[in-house]
Parts: C-alpha cells; sequence; structure tokens
C-alpha cells in the first residue's frame, strides 16, 4: 500500500480537559450570523472547574482505531474572542473524543485562513482570520486532520492558504485539499487498524467537478485504500434539505467510486440519503461556530467510522454549543433520540430506523466499490 504523506502523526502526552462548570449567560442577539465581541463582553463571566479526563499517547508506527467526522471549524471573530477571554482552549473544554474511540483521526473543515500577520476578525465580516497560537490547542484536542478545500481558506490569497498549510501541519494537523482544484493532493489516506480509508477533499460552491475529474482522482484513490470518502463542501447556508446540485454532486461522486460522502458548509444539519445505495450525509453542520441565535447553528454531527468484524459502520453522534458559545458537547440522552428522529423524519425513508438507533451499516460491497444493495441490516 502507498501512502502521499505520513498517515499518522506523534501526539504525546495529549491532556484532554473536560468541563464541570459552567456558567453563560446567553446573550440575547440583534441580528442573525457572525455575531462577535461586542455583545459577548456584556455577559457573565464563566467560572470553570475543570479535572483531567484522559491522556492518550499516539505512536508514530500505530495505526487509529476508527475515524471521527465533524462540519465546520472556525476559530476566528467571536470565536477568538471567546478564547482570548477564557484561554486558547476554550472550544475544546465540554467534549473529549476519547470518550468515543481510543486512537480516532479527527478530521475538520478548517474555515479560515491564517495570513503570516494575523488581524482580528471584525463583526460581521467574512473574511477569516486566525492567529497560528490557537492552533496547538486544536492538535492538543485531538484534531488530526484538516480539510481546506472550502470558500475561505483564499480569504488571504494564495500566501495565506499556503501559511495555513504550514502551521497545521507543523502542529501535527495534516492538512488537504484546495479551494479551486481537485487532484491527487487533494486525497489523504488514513489507516484503521489493518484497513486503509481515503478521505477525498472536494469544493464546489465554484465549480462543480466533471465526472472524469473525479473519476480520475477517485481511481487513484481506490487503488491505494479499502474505503473511500468525499468530503465535500457545498449546499445552501441554513437550509435543513440538500438542493439539487447537491444531489447531482453526489451522484457524481458515487459513481466515481465514493463509498460514503459528507458535506459541510450550510452550517445546519441537513438531511440524509442513499444515492445509489451510498450514504449520504449533505451537512454535518457547525461544530465550532460563533451563531448564537439560532438553536439549528449550535447543533451538529459528528460522524465516527470504524471497521466491526472487517464490516465498516457509521454511527450518529449529536452534538451541541446551545448554552456553551462556541464550545460543542455531546447531547444528552433525551435531546440525543429527539435530535436524531427529527432528522430520520427529514431524510430519505430507507434510512428511518438506522437514523433512529444512531448507526448506519455499510455493506460488504462497499471496499470494491459496488453499489448494489450495499446496506446491510
Amino acid at each position: 500500500m502507498h501512502y502521499s504523506r505520513p498517515i499518522s502523526f506523534l501526539l504525546t502526552g495529549v491532556l484532554l480537559f473536560q468541563l464541570t462548570s459552567i456558567h453563560i449567560q446567553i446573550p440575547v442577539f440583534e441580528y442573525s450570523f457572525g455575531v462577535t465581541s461586542e455583545f459577548v463582553k456584556q455577559q457573565k463571566t464563566p467560572s470553570f472547574s475543570f479535572v483531567p479526563v484522559a491522556v492518550q499517547s499516539v505512536s508514530e508506527q500505530q495505526p487509529y482505531d476508527s475515524v471521527l467526522f465533524v462540519g465546520d471549524v472556525l476559530l476566528a471573530r467571536n470565536t477568538e474572542h471567546l478564547m482570548r477571554i477564557h484561554g486558547n482552549d476554550y472550544p475544546y473544554r465540554s467534549l473529549s473524543f476519547s470518550e468515543v474511540a481510543n486512537r480516532p483521526a479527527v478530521v475538520g473543515n478548517f474555515e479560515a485562513s491564517m495570513p503570516k500577520i494575523h488581524k482580528q476578525t471584525p463583526t460581521h465580516m467574512l473574511t477569516f482570520s486566525v492567529a497560528s497560537t490557537f492552533i496547538p490547542p486544536l492538535a492538543l484536542a485531538g484534531f488530526t486532520h484538516m480539510s481546506l478545500a472550502n470558500n475561505h481558506t483564499f480569504d488571504y490569497s494564495q500566501s495565506g492558504y499556503n501559511n495555513t498549510q504550514t502551521t497545521l501541519d507543523q502542529n501535527g494537523i495534516v492538512s488537504f485539499g484546495h479551494p479551486n482544484m481537485l487532484n491527487k493532493s487533494s486525497i489523504e489516506y488514513v489507516e484503521i487498524d489493518k484497513k486503509v480509508v481515503a478521505i477525498i477533499a472536494v469544493h464546489t460552491l465554484q465549480r462543480l467537478p466533471t465526472y472524469s475529474e473525479l473519476k480520475e482522482v477517485f481511481s487513484y484513490a481506490t487503488a491505494r485504500s479499502d474505503l473511500q470518502v468525499a468530503y465535500v463542501h457545498w449546499g445552501t447556508e441554513y437550509a435543513a434539505s440538500h438542493n439539487t446540485r447537491q444531489r447531482e454532486a453526489a451522484e457524481r461522486f458515487v459513481d466515481a467510486g465514493a463509498d460514503l460522502v459528507i458535506g459541510h458548509h450550510p452550517h445546519v444539519v441537513q438531511d440524509i440519503e442513499l444515492v445509489h445505495g451510498v450514504p449520504v450525509f449533505y451537512s454535518l453542520g457547525n461544530y465550532i461556530f460563533d451563531q448564537y441565535d439560532s438553536v439549528a447553528t449550535q447543533e451538529g454531527l459528528m460522524l465516527h467510522l470504524e471497521f466491526s468484524q472487517e464490516q465498516p459502520r457509521v454511527s450518529l453522534l449529536p452534538v451541541t454549543s446551545v448554552g456553551t458559545l462556541s464550545q460543542p458537547r455531546y447531547m444528552q440522552t433525551q435531546n440525543h433520540a429527539t435530535f436524531l428522529a427529527d432528522l430520520a423524519d427529514r431524510s430519505d425513508p430507507k434510512l428511518t430506523d438506522f437514523i433512529k438507533n444512531g448507526q448506519i451499516i455499510i455493506g460488504d460491497e462497499v471496499a470494491s466499490s459496488s453499489k448494489v444493495a450495499i446496506m446491510s441490516l
């Protein structure tokens, strides 16, 4: 098996914290989406009490045991304001990935750029700048891979994109994907025990790749992996359901060889559909973001991909940051069940029971890219 770059990184002595006490008074907002520091300055300062919950040491020789996928991650604008007040690890204090798996690879969409000269993103602005000092806590929290195939990694042109790549890589976080190109560098390989998962980062907002472009990339990935995942930036912002362009793109991904399609960008969790037998998660919603005036923009879906007895399966893990601004946590049992039931109601009827049970099992044929009857009960 050949890989485009190392598939695991040395993360030694990583200390993850669990938030045990937090008191935040939620502000009343006067406008939608992109609220920043001027409102939060007036809020009660949270009081924290921390206890260590896990120390994860990952050897460079050890494969991951699974992959966690989250949606959009924004460390700019109001998230930056909160980190400067409460500490650079603020967004990660309420959730530990080690509660799901021992050695997970964690993949997110890095929704910003890191110019060499950083200036905090003002209120209402959509040109996102992230300080390099915020990246070490991102790695310590457990993030291992970040897609740069989105509409914000070129906010500070090519130089900002290049510095983003360099800074992430220097902190042991693999960056992959490009906002304008799809090629072999769009692929990242993750080893899960004895299986190899290829993750292909794609951006379709500006241009939908042709079938031949997709086929070339997916064929290359398929020859080097056991399962191929399209991790794609697409869709209509704040829409609860996918649009026709997303469906068209999903069909191209599946026809080109995708075994699983995972989307982001709409900032809310969208429906799930089977496209020619392949599960398509149209949007995972926000993971870390600063959009507080809607419950939907403060809820997200985390996916846990693992192999059980050689069979890949995806577990659905809802998260929320309602009440803990830009700080996701796992939903409590009742809210978890309600969230999945609502998601099932607006998704493909063939997946209703799977979604409500929180797990979709992918059939044996998925490894060879067969798209016939891949769902198994």
